[in-house]
């Protein structure tokens, strides 16, 4: 695809995509695998009842591509699965069941099950009378709290593990979070959870005396006007802006850097946004 001379100037990105996907574009039987497992991922509400229909759309395309075929009525049990999973549309399913066979076409469920969820995000008052009440057990609880909970740990560098240690982990030691959910009782993980969120949730009545306090400046310009200092941006008048508690820092950033030691960072005057 590459000429002497113009290189790749003349050539489209379509054409080199093209190019890409027939030399070197093969689907396996691997790839195939994964397609289906991503088209059965299960569908929760409220998430649009649409988003349900792409993923379904996008996984026949894909094996299409792969040269598997896909067909309507496979669409619609793999559709029909998948929300009668939910346990929030049997009297919906239901009513379906019991139209005659003949009518009973992919396009046609999509379209019913887009009205039946249209209705029921309109007239749905609280949980319990959606039907999630119905659907929650401890089991469910445990579950969604183990993953918050696992989710929150991960986070915390103390708990990341460099990938290139996965070589030095011992196969025969069980992995603590199993180990810890089959430990813990759904109760238990709701009280490590809220006391492990303690120290993240704000102190109204510090921030009170906080607002009332003078905003700390690093220095004065020319007319008097107190200034502070950000590695990224420079100096600034913003007293709410500094290197500690910059949002939009740059690469290499500082946040140890002031208006007396500026560390090698940006020496121009920042601008307030207006």
């Amino acid at each position: 695809m590459k000429h002497p001379i113009t290189k790749f100037r003349c050539c489209t990105p379509l054409a080199l995509l093209t190019h890409l996907w027939n030399e070197y574009g093969t689907i396996t039987s691997q790839d195939l695998t994964a397609n289906y497992a991503r088209m059965t991922d299960q569908w929760t509400p409220p998430t649009p009842i649409e988003d349900l229909y792409l993923q379904l759309r996008d996984g026949r395309e894909f094996a299409t591509e792969g040269n598997e075929t896909i067909d309507d009525s496979q669409l619609l049990r793999l559709c029909y699965d998948n929300i009668s999973n939910t346990g929030l549309f049997n009297d919906a399913l239901k009513i379906w069941r019991q139209k005659p066979e003949t009518g009973k076409t992919y396009t046609l469920f999509c379209t019913y099950m887009t009205t039946e969820h249209e209705d029921r995000m309109r007239n749905q008052t609280t949980s319990q009378g959606a039907g999630y009440a119905n659907n929650i057990t401890e089991t469910t609880i445990t579950d969604i709290v183990h993953k918050q909970l696992e989710h929150f740990v991960n986070q915390m560098p103390m708990f990341q593990q460099d990938p290139n240690d996965q070589e030095n982990v011992d196969p025969n030691v069980p992995d603590p979070m199993e180990q810890m959910n089959a430990a813990l009782t759904a109760d238990e993980l709701k009280d490590i959870m809220k006391d492990m969120m303690k120290d993240f949730r704000p102190n109204r009545r510090n921030n009170n005396n906080n607002n009332n306090r003078p905003l700390a400046h690093q220095g004065t310009n020319d007319d008097g006007t107190k200034n502070t200092y950000c590695w990224s941006h420079g100096i600034t008048t913003n007293l709410r802006h500094n290197g500690k508690n910059c949002t939009r820092q740059k690469d290499g950033h500082k946040s140890e850097a002031t208006l007396t030691n500026k560390m090698g960072g940006c020496t121009e005057t920042c601008k307030p946004r207006n």
